[in-house]
C-alpha cells in the first residue's frame, strides 16, 4: 500500500482478520510439528506488546489541537508543512468541520472518519 492510498475501515479490518486467520493457521501448524512452544510464544509476544506501549505515546484527536494558541512546529517538509486549499465538510455526527478526504457517507449523511471509526 502507498502512502497516499485511500483505505476503508472496511478493507482494514478484512486484513486484519486475514492476517490473523493466517498467523493462527501456522502457529497450529509449528505447535503440531514440535516446533513451538506456545507459552513461550506468548510471554514473548506479551512483552514486545507491553514494551512498544511504553514508547508509543497517546495519539490526539487530528483535528481538535489541545492548545490553538501553540505555533506551528518548527521544520519538517517542505510539501507536507505547505498550506493546501481543501474542501472542508461538517460531520453530520459530531459537527466538525474536517477536510473532505477524511470523511465517509453513510445513510445519514457525511461523517468524518474518527465518528465512522466510533460506529464500526
Amino acid at each position: 500500500m502507498g502512502t497516499s492510498e485511500v483505505v476503508s475501515i472496511g478493507t482494514l479490518r478484512r486484513e486484519i482478520r486475514e492476517l490473523t486467520a493466517t498467523v493462527t493457521v501456522l502457529l497450529d501448524m509449528l505447535a503440531e510439528a514440535g516446533a513451538l512452544d506456545r507459552e513461550m510464544l506468548r510471554t514473548r509476544v506479551e512483552a514486545m506488546l507491553e514494551n512498544s506501549r511504553e514508547e508509543t505515546p497517546p495519539m490526539s484527536d487530528p483535528w481538535r489541537p489541545s492548545d490553538p494558541d501553540l505555533p506551528p512546529p518548527l521544520g519538517g517538509a517542505p510539501d507536507r508543512d505547505a498550506v493546501h486549499e481543501q474542501p472542508m465538510v461538517q460531520c453530520a455526527s459530531c459537527g466538525s468541520m474536517v477536510p473532505e478526504r477524511m470523511t465517509v457517507i453513510i445513510a445519514t449523511g457525511v461523517i468524518c472518519d474518527v465518528c465512522a471509526s466510533r460506529r464500526a
